[in-house]
């Protein structure tokens, strides 16, 4: 069974579900998609319509466990006369991740809801093969984008102390 999981508030659930239904149509492995909603609308339609494969999740359990992630959410409100809340929002993949593996996932496939599989999941599970990461390098000029040198779209984690560990580093350098 795949393990994967992505994010959205009710501004990405269309893309979310796009997401869902590419994975459905056409992965010929068994998946779950752990779905980490950030509102209460992504949260409700998702559990109402009880999707085969996947599983929502609500930031406020996240939140409810952790004293750490509520402080972090605290350190990113927007200032004064923001309209969003983006730093807290793009930190979420990485701690989603790491929360996800220390439930007991064997591995995470973290995938940007605004993404869609033209192609069975297996290619970039045939890409990694046993590695404990998987990452994909940008394709622009580094030098010229403070987007750093990986594009977290997609990224994977083993269950391994090196795939946990490198998680944990990625969730620290955006949350700190």
């Amino acid at each position: 069974m795949r393990s994967l999981c992505t994010l959205s508030d009710k501004n990405y659930l269309l893309q979310g579900l796009a997401l869902y239904a590419s994975l459905s149509e056409l992965s010929k492995d068994d998946f779950t998609l752990d779905y980490l909603c950030l509102d209460d609308f992504t949260y409700k339609v998702l559990d109402h319509h009880k999707l085969p494969n996947l599983n929502p999740i609500h930031i406020n359990q996240l939140l409810d466990e952790s004293e750490e992630l509520r402080d972090h959410k605290d350190r990113c409100k927007p200032e004064v006369g923001g309209s969003n809340n983006n730093e807290f929002c793009w930190s979420l993949a990485s701690y989603f991740s790491e929360y996800l593996l220390n439930k007991g996932k064997e591995s995470i496939l973290y995938i940007d809801s605004d993404i869609i599989f033209y192609k069975d999941i297996q290619l970039v599970y045939d890409e990694i093969q046993d590695k404990s990461i998987g990452v994909i390098r940008h394709r622009h000029l580094i030098e010229q984008s403070v987007d750093g040198l990986f594009n977290v779209g997609i990224i994977y984690f083993k269950g391994d102390d090196i795939g946990k560990k490198c998680v944990h580093w990625w969730r620290d350098a955006v949350m700190y």
